[in-house]
């Protein structure tokens, strides 16, 4: 693939959000960042302060901890369901999708990748049904 491809691009841009989810995370777990946001929080333009409420949910123990539980998942789902769609292209356009799906790991993505993107229930398609082996 060239460096320069629209679809790398795709794959990095997906990367770099997902990479950088993770990092808020790591920052969201430390005791003092409550007291770091609220001194940027202060010194920013009072027009960029779009919620009213959100230093009460950064001191909130308890909510933020739900928070920052569901970012995460937040950004797992993001990494299932973004990542898997740019591969499958990528290996369409590289004539390589009969490699890709003779990988064991693959059906196991795609009913996990298409759980989180659509309704959180495990959906198998009829040739899926129609074996006599655990799919995954």
């Amino acid at each position: 693939m060239e460096p320069t491809s629209p679809l790398l691009g795709q794959y990095r841009t997906a990367i770099n959000r997902i990479q950088l989810a993770y990092a808020s995370l790591v920052l969201w777990s430390y005791p003092d960042t409550p007291v770091i946001f609220d001194a940027i929080h202060d010194a920013i333009d009072p027009k960029l302060h779009l919620f009213s409420n959100v230093k009460q949910l950064i001191h909130d123990e308890k909510t933020m901890k739900i928070a920052i539980d569901d970012f995460y998942m937040l950004a797992y789902r993001s990494a299932l369901t973004d990542l898997f769609p740019l591969t499958k292209l990528y290996c369409h356009e590289t004539g390589q999708i009969d490699k890709l799906k003779a990988q064991p790991w693959f059906t196991f993505w795609r009913i996990l990748r298409n759980c989180f993107a659509h309704d959180l229930v495990f959906n198998f398609n009829p040739h899926e049904r129609s074996l006599n082996r655990p799919v995954f």
